[in-house]
């Protein structure tokens, strides 16, 4: 019988090893070059999560994924190194729906993200070139929304041409509109910081595709351009385009019409702004009026301020402190927790030095003393000899497994039976299924012995 049990006991080891094993080659990870011209940069791509990774230094140049992977794709990682897009790489991923890019990217060769299905991006502060990022040429974008970076110096001619965006907001680090950058059929608002010093051609107008359309496409406009200069300042600084430039004719050798850069329908408001959350901050003393607290908000595109509420005055004194104190029973430990009577203010729980001194009648005197904000506070209990508590001299109970912080997750697995941890910290999943086979193990020498 014994024996029967051992070798069900090493079946059981088995079948948990194949089993583990299989779960950890289910996803098979496929990748190789993708650089220009010897720039060391790979590609790795994960058929179960779906995320493709790009990594290195240098340019995108060639697009491996797309052979066998442009319909299941469905995140990109690009990460940070790499400088340059050079070929529309992503072109026709038609399944995807997020990508994070680098903040050194800088170029992005056009009609990259055409036929995705991005529904919003953020565009990294050092891109200076990405000319039609999302159509080839007459396809329309799923874009919905974008965050255009704080430090982003132009936004380049086409970028966001026939994407679905509702509202705009351009940081004040922009200096420069290109043509037909935001030509989108459905935006309502637009928010302009102090930057801008240059907006080519039609960059936000879609009446003149109503009018070369022949009444075809019915495009909606802005409703309201908000724009934090006043309009002194935006005559004295930017220069608008009304006619066609040279680089209009990228988008097709077409007889384009002289027009604003804004529908005509559209409302044009200066030194308007674009609200932040209210922020608190305190204010100092002035004369008569005392120190306080106040809400204000500023616009979050050029830090100016719109408002200021009153919250409260801010109120000063004297802390009186005291200490509660909590004695273990045989007097060898004590806590202490040092509050104010009048505030918050607390120390939180203590741990006291204690003394302890035998008296005439057989007693033991025991001492406890705390320092908080450089005051000591003593406190003394009585008891008799051989008096016992069985206290953690800790009150803090140490967890061997540490949490990442910020992850929710231990930084290293327990066997379920014998609390190994140490040798596989960190590991992730390999220390995971270590682990699991571990405890299997336990299992099956159990089984082995009865």
């Amino acid at each position: 019988m014994k024996q029967n049990n051992k070798l069900w006991a090493l079946l059981i080891t088995v079948i948990a090893l194949v089993v583990l094993c299989t779960f950890a080659a289910s996803a098979e990870i496929v990748g190789g070059d993708c650089g220009y011209n010897g720039n060391p940069v790979t590609w790795s791509y994960n058929t179960e999560t779906k995320i493709l990774t790009i990594s290195g230094e240098g340019v995108i140049y060639s697009s491996p994924w797309l052979d066998s992977y442009s319909d299941e794709i469905q995140s990109v990682v690009i990460e940070e190194g790499i400088t340059e897009i050079m070929n529309p790489v992503f072109e026709n991923c038609s399944s995807m729906t997020s990508i994070s890019l680098p903040n050194t990217l800088i170029r992005i060769k056009d009609g990259t993200f055409a036929n995705c299905s991005l529904e919003s991006i953020t565009i990294p502060p050092n891109v200076s070139s990405a000319p039609k990022l999302f159509t080839n040429g007459s396809s329309f974008s799923s874009l919905k929304s974008v965050e255009l970076t704080d430090g982003l110096k132009a936004i380049d001619m086409g970028m966001f041409l026939l994407t679905q965006l509702e509202e705009i907001v351009i940081p004040s680090s922009v200096e420069s509109i290109g043509t037909l950058a935001f030509a989108c059929p459905h935006i309502q608002s637009v928010y302009i910081g102090t930057g801008i010093k240059e907006i080519g051609y039609a960059a936000m107008n879609v009446d003149m595709w109503h009018e070369m359309s022949g009444g075809a496409l019915n495009f909606q406009g802005p409703d309201t351009v908000h724009i934090c200069m006043t309009e002194e300042e935006w005559q004295d600084t930017v220069t608008i385009h009304p006619t066609p430039t040279s680089e209009t004719y990228a988008f097709g050798n077409v007889n384009y019409p002289e027009c604003n850069w804004v529908s005509e329908n559209a409302t044009i408001l200066f030194d308007s702004h674009l609200a932040g959350e209210p922020i608190q901050e305190t204010v100092p003393a002035n004369g008569d009026t005392p120190a306080h607290i106040d809400n204000v908000t500023y616009c979050t595109l050029c830090g100016k301020e719109l408002n200021r509420e009153f919250v409260e005055n801010i109120t000063t004194h004297t802390h009186t402190f005291a200490a509660t104190w909590t004695w273990s029973e045989d007097g060898t430990m004590a806590d202490a927790v040092v509050a104010c009577s009048e505030c918050d203010a607390t120390s939180g729980i203590l741990r006291a030095a204690v003394t302890r001194e035998a008296q005439d009648d057989g007693t033991i005197l025991c001492t406890a003393t705390v320092t908080y904000e450089g005051e000591t506070y003593t406190d003394t209990k009585t008891v008799e000899p051989g008096t016992s508590d069985p206290i953690d001299p800790d009150p803090i109970d140490p967890d061997p497994v540490k949490p990442d912080p910020g992850s929710g997750k231990t930084d290293a697995f327990r066997c379920g039976m014998c609390k190994l941890n140490d040798a596989y910290k960190g590991k992730g999943f390999i220390g995971l299924i270590v682990s699991l086979v571990h405890t299997f193990v336990h299992l099956a020498a159990q089984i082995g012995d009865r």
